[in-house]
Formats: C-alpha cells, sequence, structure tokens
C-alpha cells in the first residue's frame, strides 16, 4: 500500500495525498518533513485553504536551520496560493541565500517525511471539504511542535545568488510545478524542449543510451538547476533523467525565462556564468584531452579558460598561422574549412561543447585549417597558449593528453581532404 503523499500527487490522486499526510503528521508532529509534505498536498487540492500562519511557521524553521531546498519547495508550493506570495518571503530566502553569504558546498538535507509506522491509515473522507477541513485543523495543531533550532548561518546557491526580488516571484507564481513517481521520464534524450528546471526535492538519474547500452551519469539532488544546456546549445537533450524516488519538479519555460533575464541583467550574466561553468565540467569530466586528469589538475584548467564573444564571420584560427590557443564552444557554432575560393572545402561544423584549436597548441606550428564563427554572439571559452604551457609544466600528464586527440584530429583532417568533396560554395542551398 502506497504511504507517500508525494506519489499519490504523481499518481494523480491530490485527496489521497492530503489524506495520507495528514495521518503521517498526526503520527510525527514535530517532524518537518511531515508539514511539507502537507502543504505540498493542500497547495494542489485547495490552494485557497492553505492556513498561511502554518505555511510560514514551517518556512521560518526552513530557513532558521538554512536548509535551502526545503526552504524552495516552500516558496514553491506557496507559488500556486493565490496572492499569498508575499514579498518579504522571497527577499527574505534571497538574503539567506545570496551573494553575501559564503560559498558553501554541502549535501542539502531531505526535505520528506519518513514516518515509519505498522499502522495503516484510516479510510477517507469522501467529502473533500471534511477531509480540507481535518488536514487545516491537524496542521494548526501540528506546527507548534516544531523544534526550536539554534540558527544557521546562510549559504550562496548558484544563480539565486544573483537572482532579484522581482525574478524570483515571477518563476515561483507562472513556473509549472510537476509531480514525479520513481521511474517517471523527467527528461529524455533527443528532446528539443527549451525548459529550464528545478529539482524542488527529490532525486533523479541523469543517464545516457547509446546503441542499446546505458550509461550512468550522475545523480541531481534536491535544489539542483538542470536543462539549462539546451537554452545555450538549442540542441537535443544529450541525455535523459528519471526520477528515482517521487520527486517535484519546477518547469521554467523558455519564454517566462526569456522575459525574466530581460529585466534581470544580473541574472542573465550569472546564468551564463553558470552554463560556461557545467560545460567546462562537462568537458573536462568526459574529453579525451582532460578526463583522465586527476581533479585539482581538472580544477587548474578550468580556472584558466577565458570567455570570448565573437560576430559572424569572425576568424578564431587562420590555416597557415599558430593558433592562439584552445578553445571550447560555449555557445553558438564555427565552421572548420580548408582552402580558399573555389577550393574551399568545409570540413565540419563545431557546437557547443565541442573543442578546436589543439593541434597548432600541442605542435607550436601553424594551424592545419580555419576556423570561422558560423552565427553572431558566438561564446568560446579560451585557454590561451602561455596558460597552456605553464599548467603543461605543472600537469604533465595534460600535455600527453592533448598531443594524442591532436593526432587523431590531424588524421581526421588528412582523410577529409582526401576524399572527393563538393567544394563548399556548390553546397549552398
Amino acid at each position: 500500500m502506497n504511504l507517500n503523499p508525494r506519489e499519490a500527487l504523481a499518481k494523480g490522486e491530490p485527496f489521497e495525498a492530503l489524506h495520507l499526510a495528514t495521518w503521517k503528521l498526526g503520527l510525527a508532529p514535530a517532524e518537518p518533513g511531515a508539514h511539507l509534505d502537507l502543504l505540498a498536498a493542500l497547495s494542489v487540492c485547495c490552494p485557497d485553504k492553505v492556513p498561511m500562519a502554518c505555511a510560514t511557521g514551517l518556512y521560518d524553521y526552513y530557513l532558521a536551520t538554512a536548509n535551502f531546498p526545503a526552504s524552495l519547495a516552500v516558496l514553491v508550493f506557496l507559488g500556486r496560493v493565490p496572492d499569498e506570495l508575499d514579498d518579504q518571503l522571497t527577499v527574505r530566502f534571497l538574503k539567506t541565500f545570496g551573494p553575501d553569504n559564503p560559498v558553501e558546498h554541502r549535501a542539502p538535507p531531505p526535505v520528506g517525511a519518513a514516518v515509519d509506522s505498522e499502522e495503516e491509515p484510516p479510510l477517507s473522507s469522501v467529502d473533500e471539504d471534511e477531509l480540507t477541513s481535518a488536514a487545516v485543523k491537524a496542521w494548526e495543531g501540528a506546527i507548534g511542535k516544531l523544534a526550536l533550532l539554534p540558527p544557521a548561518q546562510g549559504w550562496k546557491v548558484p544563480l539565486f545568488s544573483a537572482m532579484g526580488d522581482k525574478s524570483l516571484q515571477s518563476i515561483l507564481r507562472r513556473g509549472e510545478v510537476t509531480f514525479h513517481s520513481a521511474g517517471d521520464l523527467v527528461m529524455k534524450q533527443g528532446d528539443t524542449d527549451s525548459n529550464l528546471f528545478i529539482l524542488v526535492s527529490g532525486l533523479l538519474e541523469v543517464f545516457r543510451e547509446e546503441q542499446d547500452i546505458r550509461s550512468r551519469l550522475g545523480f541531481l539532488r534536491s535544489g539542483s538547476f538542470f536543462g539549462e544546456m539546451a537554452l545555450v546549445t538549442q540542441s537535443p537533450r544529450s541525455a535523459s533523467i528519471a526520477a528515482q524516488e517521487p520527486s517535484v519538479v519546477l518547469r521554467i519555460p523558455w519564454d517566462l525565462l526569456e522575459s525574466v533575464l530581460e529585466t534581470d541583467p544580473k541574472l542573465a550574466d550569472e546564468l551564463a556564468r553558470y552554463t560556461r561553468m557545467r560545460l567546462l565540467q562537462n568537458l573536462l569530466a568526459t574529453s579525451p584531452l582532460f578526463k583522465l586528469l586527476s581533479r585539482e589538475a581538472k580544477l587548474a584548467v578550468a580556472s584558466a579558460f577565458v570567455p570570448e564573444i565573437f560576430d559572424a564571420g569572425a576568424e578564431v584560427v587562420r590555416e597557415g598561422k599558430p593558433s592562439s590557443g584552445l578553445y571550447l564552444v560555449a555557445s553558438g557554432e564555427v565552421d572548420v574549412q580548408t582552402g580558399s575560393g573555389k577550393d574551399l572545402l568545409r570540413l565540419t561544423t563545431l557546437a557547443a561543447g565541442e573543442v578546436f584549436g589543439e593541434i597548432s597548441l600541442i605542435r607550436e606550428s601553424a594551424a592545419t585549417a580555419t576556423v570561422k564563427v558560423h552565427s553572431d554572439g558566438a561564446v568560446l571559452l579560451s585557454l590561451k597558449r602561455e596558460a597552456f604551457q605553464q599548467l603543461a609544466v605543472q600537469y604533465p600528464d595534460l600535455l600527453s593528453h592533448v598531443y594524442s586527440v591532436a593526432i587523431e584530429r590531424t588524421q581526421h583532417t588528412v582523410r577529409a581532404r582526401s576524399e572527393v568533396s563538393m567544394p563548399a560554395e556548390d553546397l549552398l542551398v
């Protein structure tokens, strides 16, 4: 028998969720997760009946303990309550998890209720109004039983540290809250949506499927952002994400995010910086250039990359001239080509997440191809030659990894030139 209110919400049974949450709160009135489950159920069943004094008391408890995922969850559920998302709630949230706090990396505490009991819940009332009244009464009786804990130091959370109060209000009010059962797909590899997601509570698995082989890439925990890569690359999702336990996700569609970013330049800059760092992390974790390096070396390499913005047609690397460094495409596309005029041959087009410049960099010789920016506003992350040489002295393995990839890329270029290909200008349609 399912005793998890979040599971009932995921199955589209909100009043069953409310019944279970009320019963669990009665068993453990001092358990904050039981209060949060009841708020989640009420926000779906009858948002206009949420007792704000109880919700505010729960919010105060989580803010005092600097519990970011749970504090966010309270705000997300209150975002469903008509006209009750007070400005002071979001102001206090951003003060606790904003830029004035120290950067601290710690595993977020769980936000769900865990109540062990051999009892089964009594049969729920068939009268929804009666069930709602019982739930509100139970919460009003239990809210005073939350333990008073010493206040904890707030901490700086990516993206939220640069978010304005109005931006947070818009996201909470207009974002879509979705509930997922264990095994549900939240995102599917190959999809072409442009949504940003926040995991409000739960646990998600990130995996990739290639030729019927499933590879686990990692897990996302409460409070994590995901999906931002598609906003930059405009390409299909590169991995799937599935719930490992009952989970709550806030979906932020592109039109909402775009309207928020237009009025919040600090958030736009932070999202761009955050996305570039995620691209670098992916590069360092998966590219043959870097994936075998130590963690210390990876951090040193990541900090050495510098963002640069280019207009369409800009020549980043010229054939026959030394490359100034190694480049990672953060957003936009670049064309790799050789020759000129009627002999122009486009070798490939590189998109976000791909690298170039390693051949000239490692051999300290002339570049074997020209690289031109394909789209306006393309962002490239560059590792300049001087910085690379300093890193190579400090981390000798870096030199050998880049050299092996350079040899492979050179062989690919030679094969491409030897094949019978139409000039690029003849391929225009």
